[in-house]
């Protein structure tokens, strides 16, 4: 039979604190408390992102019991908001006031309760919540009026016996997917780390080294081609150690190691290979030679017509190139299309670039992912573009600099917001071969890596077939179809009379009430984020 959310459990708020009283560490007075970020792939996170409030804030009810459902209701994103986690054992602890908990009646099998809420029935009617308002919030009135399959208590325990041994075969085929798609992220790493130590492709004695090509690109810049007229750098040539001295430019003479960053350029610059305490680069493969971004291209930085949003500056026809669709598909070097456009007084406050051009994000969390973008477009503050780079080094950067990504995230400028501004995009130091060797590494790279994507998309595509079946099986579940019916067993309707008994008379409720800590509520909930 059908009755609600509401009639076979108690909703309870979560708990509300000052961020003042907050501790990231525990301690006998405190008690930790679970957010949103716990709630994970509908499991509870319970060893770490915790957050620690004084036991006073929080009431007994507050404390969570094995088999209570944790619920998202508030969030700046609305994806996130509706989503549940089961607690399946004893732990001391509670939820933010940005969650609630669902807590069934004795009278409920509360697994039962429990699957019910990662089932398409309960995320259908989230689904139409979300779409049919405007806010971010799903209020414990929302929770308490979903519709609920009730069957009898016998009934629910053979549901889930028969739920558990399905999703048990199906989870243990999701973790050896889940594992192949580990082992191909690590061998798409070592391809990477191996074209760039000169590993992954032969070295040919007849190809002209590296060390031409880099003569050639920085006199093309001392002549005003092809890098508009940059005076050039010294070189660096460092093949098993050696050193080759500098020349004179512009009436002073280069430092013999021009070619490294200064001390002052190495702040926070990623190091490629171990630097000793000498500061001496590791040894190349014959013919390769260490270059800097700043000697191979030149470094600009993106700009945001502020204020962001402003119709003045989006909304036009030129592609707005953000650091989101840089970041949006990692399985290509190309960025060939934008969601959002800038007007052409955005284009004059931003910076344009032209289409073939590689970009690199330098800001926040997605910082040092490499894009090569056939279309041309303006890009924000958040990426630089290395200018006037031609194939197949610009691929062979590309590949590098993907190699490097979590070289360049660990930078401690002790800044709360990681950057990498120009001066250190310029000083990152590159293994550089040889024109025709490059032209084989990409060349290989592109094999290889063809084929992890391949086998990266048959993995993810097993995946989204397994959370299909999984939630057919929940859906079969909760239709009355995954399991037999039997007529010997108690009718719902009596184990629901039985409850409301119960809970006029005060009983049957593992915990009820929805009020808050015995200090109350502070002037705003900061328990969560």
């Amino acid at each position: 039979m059908w009755t609600t959310v509401g009639s076979l459990s108690s909703i309870v708020r979560g708990v509300t604190y000052n961020k003042s009283v907050v501790r990231d560490a525990p301690d006998e007075r405190l008690i930790p408390v679970l957010r949103a970020t716990n709630i994970q792939d509908a499991e509870l996170i319970l060893i770490s992102d915790l957050v620690y409030v004084p036991v006073s804030f929080v009431s007994q009810e507050q404390r969570l019991q094995q088999g209570d459902v944790v619920i998202c209701t508030s969030s700046g994103s609305k994806s996130l908001v509706g989503k549940t986690g089961q607690l399946n054992r004893d732990w001391y602890g509670s939820f933010g006031a940005f969650c609630a908990v669902a807590r069934f009646t004795s009278e409920i099998d509360p697994r039962y309760g429990g699957y019910f809420f990662e089932a398409p029935l309960y995320r259908e009617v989230i689904r139409d919540k979300a779409a049919g308002v405007n806010i971010n919030n799903l209020r414990h009135g929302d929770i308490e009026e979903i519709a609920f399959p009730l069957p009898p208590l016998a009934e629910q325990r053979r549901i889930v016996a028969a739920i558990e041994t399905q999703l048990t075969r199906l989870d243990a085929g999701v973790a050896s997917l889940k594992a192949a798609q580990a082992k191909l992220r690590r061998y798409r790493t070592a391809v990477l780390k191996a074209a760039c130590e000169g590993r992954l492709v032969a070295q040919d004695a007849n190809d002209e080294p590296a060390e031409a090509l880099l003569r050639r690109i920085l006199g093309d810049r001392g002549q005003g081609t092809g890098n508009r007229g940059r005076r050039s750098a010294g070189i660096a040539s460092i093949e098993g150690g050696h050193k080759e001295g500098g020349h004179k430019e512009g009436g002073h003479k280069a430092r013999p190691d021009a070619a490294q960053p200064s001390e002052s350029q190495r702040v926070g610059a990623p190091l490629v290979g171990a630097l000793n305490a000498n500061n001496d680069l590791p040894a190349l493969p014959q013919g390769w030679v260490w270059a800097s971004i700043d000697q191979l291209s030149i470094v600009v930085r993106g700009a945001s017509p502020r204020p962001a949003g402003d119709p003045k500056y989006f909304g036009g026809t030129i592609p707005w190139i953000t650091v989101g669709s840089l970041t949006a598909d990692s399985g290509t070097p190309y960025l060939t299309s934008v969601k959002d456009f800038v007007t052409e007084a955005g284009k004059e406050a931003s910076r344009y670039i032209e289409p073939d051009t590689l970009l690199l994000t330098n800001s926040g969390a997605t910082l040092g992912v490499p894009k090569i973008t056939l279309i041309g477009g303006c890009i924000n503050d958040g990426s630089v573009a290395l200018l006037h780079v031609d194939y197949p080094l610009k691929l062979y950067l590309y590949y590098f600099l993907a190699s490097i990504t979590a070289d360049l995230r660990n930078i401690n400028q002790g800044a709360a917001q990681p950057n990498l501004n120009t001066g250190i995009v310029k000083a990152i130091v590159i293994p550089l071969p040889p024109l025709a060797e490059q032209r084989r590494i990409v060349a290989e790279v592109e094999r290889r890596l063809s084929v992890v994507s391949t086998l990266e998309a048959t993995v993810a595509a097993n995946l989204r077939r397994a959370e299909r079946l999984r939630q057919s099986i929940l859906k079969r579940a909760f239709a009355g179809k995954l399991v037999p019916q039997d007529p010997g067993d108690e009718p719902a309707s009596a184990l629901l009379e039985r409850v409301r008994g119960d809970r006029g008379q005060g009983t049957g409720d593992r915990g009820k009430g929805t009020g808050g800590g015995r200090r109350g509520r502070t002037k705003k909930a900061a328990g969560d984020g």
